[in-house]
């Protein structure tokens, strides 16, 4: 059986919605989980559920009233009634409130840990059987009554006989329905259920807001990325992205906060950004400071709010474009494992950094050649995490690296002017003089720099280690900036020097 994914829009929902918000609505992905784990969740009205639980994360829904809520979805509206309640609804939240990607993630996760209640699951499975009994008194009255006009008075009779029973019984899953309901409502137990429900989910929405924040997804952007795609790489990629994300949004912060210390040319603008004024921190960041949160998550938030605040509002110059970025790492053998990752880290905080201030950027991977796989600010989350997650192993080819570079700046266009090239590696290379003759042409045309940065170099790069040989040059040769990660701890101070080198000076 396949997963179920459901959109914002029930088919008999509880909540008003206007001709925007359904539009809205069409456009979500609410991924309930598989029916072979649970077949009471291909119900239309655990559908309806999931549907309606959207609202209550991305907005404050217009809830019916209870007159014209309809009868099988009544439990519906209790239930989310009951559960909004919740002394921690709101902090729950306000984690995803706005984002349709989190309020999807979000409903996803809070209706399957509610239906997977057993003492919830017996009033909703009541609510399905109300709701199957009534659609057969429907048939059996629709019955009836075309018999009655066609003269068939036994057949009618039957008919009628059996749309009254199946009414009666429908009524009678009704009232088993809210009476379970009543029953869990009115007790401790109950609480507990509903405040596991509303912390797992917030659990689950926190752990999809990191890698969102942390990898540079936004609503309205990368919309090849839907919230099942989001979960599946939770379930497949955790540790990895554990490790990854955190490094990541440390390096983009760093990267945004050199920018901005830079002088830059501009009017004075209000916008979100980093930020460590408490008052200019957005709610839902300050709300994983608390000590009731997530003691993983408050460790992680506290780490980032030191090193370089959280998501406000801050005030600011408005950015000004200076070309692209484009960034070279070195998937030689010799760089698997903690020195990959950090380097990887480097390379995509650094160019979420970049696409923030409407920069566009490439980043590819090289060792003694390089590949198809080019990831660019165009591209979506999913591809990003592939490419970080690869290795190509084998040797080191400077010359490769730097004529793939080459050909991406000069497929930039107007966008080329002072697009700067950063190649990050282990290793010691020669480079041919035709390779190096071009890029003094490139950097010439385009105003291009080269950022060079050395991972645990352990020889040291002078024309001299490579004396009489003719027709090579060496690295040190090309690159406007030399940098050297001594050690895999340092990752701070490295992405700090690696931003200072990529801000240009401004003219005043």
């Amino acid at each position: 059986m396949a997963e179920i994914v459901v959109n914002g829009i029930a088919k008999q929902s509880t909540i008003h919605l206007n001709s925007g918000l359904r539009a809205l609505g069409r456009m979500a992905e609410i991924n309930l989980g598989e029916s072979m784990d649970d077949p009471l969740l291909d119900a239309q009205c655990i559908k309806d559920l999931g549907s309606d639980t959207f609202w209550e994360y991305y907005t404050t829904p217009f809830v019916k009233a209870p007159e014209d809520i309809p009868a099988e979805r009544n439990i519906n509206r209790r239930l989310l009634d009951w559960t909004t309640q919740s002394p921690s609804w709101q902090q729950s939240k306000s984690s995803a409130h706005g984002s349709m990607i989190l309020s999807a993630v979000s409903s996803g996760l809070l209706t399957q840990h509610l239906v997977s209640d057993e003492n919830v699951r017996k009033a909703l499975d009541e609510q399905k059987n109300a709701e199957e009994e009534q659609k057969k008194a429907e048939e059996a009255q629709a019955e009836a009554n075309e018999k009655q006009e066609h003269g068939d008075a036994e057949g009618a009779a039957k008919a009628q006989q059996q749309a009254d029973s199946a009414q009666k019984k429908s009524q009678q899953h009704s009232q088993n329905a809210n009476d379970q309901l009543d029953k869990i409502q009115g007790n401790p137990f109950g609480q507990a259920i509903r405040a596991n429900a509303v912390k797992k989910a917030k659990e689950g929405t926190d752990e999809a807001k990191a890698i969102i924040t942390g990898w540079g997804m936004e609503d309205g952007e990368n919309s090849t990325t839907n919230p099942s795609e989001i979960l599946d790489v939770l379930k497949n990629y955790k540790d990895f992205l554990t490790k990854i994300t955190p490094l990541i949004g440390r390096v983009k912060g760093i990267a945004m906060g050199v920018k901005s210390q830079t002088k830059q040319k501009g009017n004075v603008v209000v916008e979100d950004g980093y930020t460590q004024k408490l008052n200019n921190i957005f709610p839902s960041e300050i709300a994983l400071l608390r000590s009731d949160a997530h003691p993983a998550l408050r460790a992680s938030k506290m780490g980032e709010y030191c090193d370089r605040g959280l998501i406000g509002m801050c005030e600011g110059n408005e950015a000004i474009n200076e070309g692209g970025l484009v960034i070279a790492v070195d998937e030689s053998g010799s760089m698997e494992g903690d020195r990959l990752t950090r380097a990887k880290a480097l390379a995509i905080g650094l160019a979420e950094a970049a696409k923030e201030n409407k920069q566009p950027y490439a980043i590819f991977s090289f060792s003694n050649s390089t590949n198809d796989v080019t990831v660019t600010d165009k591209d979506g989350f999913v591809n990003l995490l592939k490419w970080s997650q690869g290795i190509m192993g084998g040797g080191t080819s400077y010359d490769a690296a730097l004529k793939k570079g080459m050909n991406i700046i000069n497929g930039l266009g107007d966008k080329a002017s002072k697009t700067d090239f950063v190649l990050i590696s282990d290793g010691e290379c020669a480079i041919q003089d035709s390779v190096a003759i071009e890029w003094g042409e490139l950097k010439a045309l385009y105003g291009t720099r080269l950022i060079f940065l050395g991972v645990d170099l352990s020889a040291t790069y002078t024309q001299q280690n490579y004396s009489g040989n003719k027709g090579i040059t060496t690295i040190d040769k090309l690159a406007t900036t030399m940098l050297d990660m001594k050690n895999t701890d340092n990752l701070g101070r490295v992405a700090e020097k690696l931003s200072e080198a990529l801000v240009r000076p401004q003219i005043a």
